[in-house]
């Protein structure tokens, strides 16, 4: 029996993980119930809400998915630009340390071992704050988009979630009936 694939995608409004098979092309989120399309370009996919589903959202709810989406992108631009200038350096580094072994240098052994660290971490500390610096505008107005939104939403009270969770603790008792 052939393996199902299934797609690791992000629910573009509530932001929830979701496991979604491969040949599946619109479903609705298990968090947030939006209706969402699977679209897929250039071999990757991404969820966007349906037309219906888009039809139905706040304002706030439209640009927290926009706000999302674009913390996304500057999160991949900043962990690509990383890891190309951390790929570069260890390049150079295992050049020169092959360079020491052929010639036996240990200055230019243990020079390069060195001045790679410090580079590396040199590279760490200006992607964390040039990260944060792109970042943490786009925090702030997710965190406030967020917050207008579940204040928009108030559950009707068939949808306040599981019958389970709505029961009532102490339901009243038959005569003759005894507690536990």
């Amino acid at each position: 029996m052939p393996e199902k694939k299934a797609l690791r995608l992000t629910c573009p409004v509530c932001e929830t993980r979701l496991k979604v098979a491969e040949n599946i092309e619109q479903f609705a989120c298990l968090n947030c119930g939006s209706e969402l399309k699977v679209v897929k370009a250039e071999g990757l996919a991404s969820l966007v809400p349906t037309q219906a589903s888009a039809d139905q959202m706040t304002d706030s709810q439209q640009q927290l998915i926009e706000v999302n989406s674009a913390l996304k992108n500057a999160d991949d631009i900043y962990g690509v630009g990383c890891a190309i200038t951390t790929m570069g350096i260890t390049l150079v580094a295992c050049i020169l340390l092959a360079v020491a072994i052929v010639i036996q240098s240990q200055v230019l052994f243990w020079a390069a071992i060195a001045i790679a660290l410090v580079l590396l971490a040199f590279v760490l500390f200006i992607f964390l704050t040039a990260s944060s610096r792109g970042t943490d505008p786009l925090l702030r107005q997710r965190d406030r988009l967020q917050a207008q939104v579940e204040a928009e939403e108030p559950l009707p009270e068939d949808e306040a979630g599981p019958e389970i969770a709505r029961a009532d603790p102490n339901p009243p008792r038959q005569p003759g009936e005894t507690g536990s």
